[in-house]
């Protein structure tokens, strides 16, 4: 048993069950993004506020966009693996979308396989394990 207010290592392998009592805060340089390119339209842009492990992304169309990937987010610590990417939309016009992701080591992309609609915000938050 060890007890200690704060514990600091490189690597930590478990060989069994964790147990969390409260919340799971995640630390670390923000992933960088680029914008898609035909799905975001004329003027679209997006943002991202979080780490390699966990965030949220907006996305805001321009005029006239079409499929494709709205952006992508690029590690800052590349996985050993691709990982597991978990996308949930936030509110009601990122829900209508339909969107999936593409992922890779270094990378996930945000994409849809249909028109989103004209100057639009959309939001999702992200879990990557």
């Amino acid at each position: 048993t060890v007890t200690a207010n704060q514990l600091t290592v490189q690597s930590l392998d478990l060989n069994g069950d964790l147990t969390i009592s409260e919340h799971i805060l995640t630390s670390g340089a923000s992933p960088s993004t680029s914008a898609g390119g035909n799905a975001l339209g004329n003027g679209g842009t997006v943002s991202l506020s979080g780490t390699d492990t966990a965030g949220s992304v907006i996305i805001n169309t321009g005029s006239s966009p079409g499929t494709g990937c709205f952006m992508t987010i690029t590690f800052t610590h590349r996985f050993a693996s691709s990982p597991s990417v978990v996308i949930t939309p936030v509110g009601s016009a990122a829900a209508g979308l339909a969107f999936y992701i593409p992922r890779t080591s270094t990378n996930f992309r945000i994409c849809s396989n249909s028109a989103a609609p004209a100057s639009t915000s959309f939001g999702f938050d992200y879990i990557v394990i």
